[in-house]
């Protein structure tokens, strides 16, 4: 219910700014606000995406599974050289994760 009061009042106040303005400084005036409302609209998709990204993070590292399903839906779905870059270090602590599970593995059923 916040968010629906500040909306409220941001409306508000938004008419009575525009009630003293002719249409081209209304239309302007417009603008300004739906370029801010946009900003903040991507400040937001921004911290989901990071936030996101690192529950992501944290489950890859602990679930070797999750990790060869990563690492197979990348395979299967290249991501543009630039991010592969990027993510480089990233795959390869992943196949160091899946080695040291299967290892591991091996290891429980010799014993």
């Amino acid at each position: 219910m916040k968010n629906a009061d500040y909306d409220l009042r941001i409306i508000s106040i938004f008419e009575k700014k525009m009630a003293r303005k002719n249409p081209n400084e209304q239309i302007a005036a417009a603008r300004e606000m739906l370029a801010r409302a946009q900003a903040r609209q991507r400040q937001v998709d921004t911290r989901v995406k990071i936030v996101t990204g690192a529950l992501a993070l944290g489950w890859l590292r602990k679930d070797p599974r999750a990790a060869r399903a990563f690492l197979a839906h990348i395979q299967a779905n290249p991501v543009r050289d630039q991010d592969a870059e990027l993510l480089a270090e990233l795959f390869t602590e992943l196949r160091a994760i899946i080695l040291t599970a299967q290892q591991q593995s091996q290891a429980n059923h010799v014993s």
